[in-house]
């Protein structure tokens, strides 16, 4: 299993990189980025859902947790992504997964 989501894993940033090239010709990277938090925000929104659906568990809130959990995914999203498409952009969809994040 973890090699099939490993496998799955390379596919999907792979595929990322080169949709994110092409895109890059149609819009700004502004709107990218922005289109990328919002995906992010939907996405862990429903994983959110879907794992409160299925745990066994009460669910308790934990603010000090849930604040380092939105800044990691801040932080994570903001600097990680938009380096991302500057490197995107900056050199090309085959180079720039190369650079050390």
């Amino acid at each position: 299993m973890g090699v099939t989501l490993s496998l799955l894993s390379m596919l999907c940033f792979g595929s990322n990189i080169l949709i994110s090239r092409l895109a890059m010709g149609r819009m700004s990277v502004e709107l990218g980025f922005f289109v990328v938090l919002v995906v992010n925000i939907v996405f862990a929104g429903a994983v959110f859902v879907v794992e409160l659906q299925l745990r066994t568990t009460p669910f308790v809130w934990h603010w000090g947790e849930a604040g380092f959990f939105a800044l990691g995914g801040t932080g994570g999203t903001s600097l990680g992504r938009r380096f991302m498409f500057d490197m995107v952009r900056f050199l090309g969809p085959a180079r720039s997964p190369a650079v050390p994040s």
